[in-house]
């Protein structure tokens, strides 16, 4: 009865699926979890596991997304595209700190493979390269501490998106210890920034940030036009 009932809820939309398998005693079970699955590949042509596995990256549902990395539905000829959607697994899992998800997709193994009808991709943590949605960009304008850590650890990450977008917000909005990791990394300017509203110095005064406004008076990087802004009526 459990079984029919989650298979009934994913068959009305799959947020409201994960959401009452989440809800329910068995979404520690995988088999049962599995099982749903199947189903629904069976039956139901519009399912799409990718947006699945996007939902349960979202919702921090580790043993669902690390099931899903298995490929457990290969021999229906179904497989999980961990960077599919221009990458949103990893986008949403750093929107909403859930630092085991990005560990798992950092450290899936599969590089660009072509599997049957499909051409999967490795996870790129370097993200949205359109529209700002960057893993590195989400985690420092939330506090997401280790998540910024991880990503800076990456080869792929370049912690200068959006003209410095990350090390602005984390100063914008008080993060000091994101601050100093930034910092940390030769790549960064805080004050490389065409737009003056947004260089890491202003926002940090605006928001009466005086440690991270210290620290940022500290660092030889872009002096001058750190002077200057501050000298500007």
């Amino acid at each position: 009865m459990i079984l029919l009932n989650i298979y009934a809820a994913f068959s009305k939309g799959l947020d409201e699926g994960l959401e009452t398998l989440i809800k329910s005693e068995v979404k520690t079970n995988i088999e049962i979890t599995k099982a749903v699955m199947e189903l629904l590949i069976a039956n139901d042509k519009d399912f799409s596991i990718d947006n699945i596995f996007i939902i349960a990256s979202k919702h921090n549902e580790v043993n669902i997304v690390r099931l899903l990395l298995e490929d457990p539905f290969s021999d229906r000829n179904v497989w999980v595209d961990p960077a599919a959607k221009n990458n949103k697994a990893i986008r949403r899992a750093s929107l909403y700190d859930n630092i085991e998800i990005i560990r798992l997709l950092l450290e899936d193994p599969r590089g660009e493979t072509k599997v049957s009808r499909s051409t999967l991709y490795a996870v790129d943590p370097s993200g949205d390269q359109s529209g700002g949605d960057h893993p590195i960009s989400s985690a420092s304008m939330n506090g997401h501490t280790e998540i910024v850590r991880l990503l800076l650890a990456h080869p792929k990450v370049d912690p200068t998106v959006e003209n410095n977008d990350p090390i602005n917000s984390a100063s914008k909005y008080g993060y000091i210890e994101i601050v100093r990791l930034l910092l940390a990394d030769s790549r960064v300017n805080p004050n490389d920034d065409d737009t003056y509203d947004s260089i890491a110095i202003v926002g940090a005064s605006e928001f009466g940030n005086v440690d991270i406004l210290r620290l940022l008076l500290k660092d030889p990087r872009g002096e001058t036009k750190v002077r200057g802004v501050l000298r500007t009526p």
